[in-house]
């Protein structure tokens, strides 16, 4: 019975990859179902997905260590050099400030007094600041419990943005350490976001950032989740998708991308970089500037693959290439083309 399921799915779900495509035919003479299942048993794991989601763990404040639950509090920037942010059912706002120090507060409506509470401390070189409710937040709206910080123009420290049903807007910072971010069930937006390295590990969530910039390289990590990125630049990629919908655009750098059930979309500014994509189960649509120095390996199982890239020189290779576009897809549609 859990064979027949099994079989059931696959053609069910190999049925609307093709009929999204549109047009494509598949010769029924040379696949079968047996084939199809033998392949999917061997190669794909049903039963686990890719991308498996584990939520920062909460720092606990003990009465031994020096903390503070005022609802304003403000820190000067020399002592500490990294900020965390733990919340849970609240928006958390990022503003600039022009002050010197760092501050950070909790407005909720006065029902809520003695319900939710903020925990704020310097510990080992970070500022943990952790919103906390004395039982659940009982279906409050993440709108009406908001923490603002407040950014000194001149802290160039890290970030760390940890949470659970959050909604969070940040705006523009630079830093010149290091981002990530951990957050199930919550919506992101920001603005143009620099620094060092950046991880995005994600769980039924929604990122819309308007740019990211990386002086070293960006990872990402995400299940269940939408991305929008309008501009994207790093020394490296890599992507973990999993059930997801992700969109890059003007893409600087190069990127790996492994995704299943997932659809990924991904326009290029400047190739400066090998462009290595995996997908099973998914469709990927992958632009490219005019002339790019790069030249092509594909590889598919049950798949369409579409170029329509004019290359400069026979064999798939455009003039003076340096790098590599290599796809190796399974019951996925691929489309290749310039802007």
């Amino acid at each position: 019975m859990k064979k027949i399921s099994m079989l059931f799915y696959i053609s069910m779900t190999v049925g609307l990859i093709f009929a999204i495509a549109g047009g494509v035919m598949i010769d029924r003479g040379e696949v079968n179902m047996g084939q199809i299942y033998d392949i999917l048993q061997e190669n794909l794991n049903f039963s686990e997905k890719k991308v498996v989601f584990e939520q920062a763990e909460i720092p606990e404040f003990s009465e031994s260590e020096k903390y503070t639950s005022d609802k304003n509090v403000t820190y000067p920037l020399n002592e500490f050099h990294t900020l965390e942010i733990y919340s849970e059912g609240c928006s958390v706002e990022f503003k600039p400030t022009n002050a010197d120090d760092m501050k950070i507060s909790l407005d909720y409506p006065k029902k809520l007094n003695n319900k939710i509470f903020l925990r704020t401390a310097v510990k080992n070189g970070s500022l943990k600041v952790l919103t906390t409710w004395a039982d659940s937040n009982g279906g409050v709206g993440s709108r009406d419990v908001v923490l603002t910080v407040e950014i000194p123009e001149n802290y160039k420290g890290g970030y760390s943005i940890n949470g659970s049903g959050t909604a969070v807007d940040i705006c523009s910072l630079e830093s010149s350490m290091d981002f990530s971010f951990n957050l199930l069930g919550s919506t992101v937006k920001t603005g143009e976001l620099t620094g060092g390295e950046f991880i995005f590990e994600l769980s039924g969530t929604t990122l819309n950032a308007e740019s990211i910039e990386s002086r070293g390289g960006i990872n990402f990590s995400v299940t269940s989740s939408t991305m929008n990125i309008d501009t994207l630049s790093s020394a490296y990629t890599r992507l973990n998708a999993s059930s997801s919908t992700v969109n890059l655009k003007n893409i600087s750098g190069g990127i790996t991308t492994d995704s299943q059930t997932s659809t990924l979309n991904c326009e290029f500014k400047h190739i400066g970089g090998n462009v290595n994509i995996t997908a099973e189960m998914g469709s990927v649509n992958v632009k490219i500037p005019h002339n790019s120095p790069v030249s092509l390996r594909h590889e598919e199982s049950y798949s369409t693959f579409k170029n329509n890239v004019k290359w400069t020189d026979k064999g798939d290779k455009n003039k003076d290439s340096k790098y590599i576009i290599d796809t190796n897809v399974k019951f996925s549609i691929v489309t290749l083309e310039e802007k």
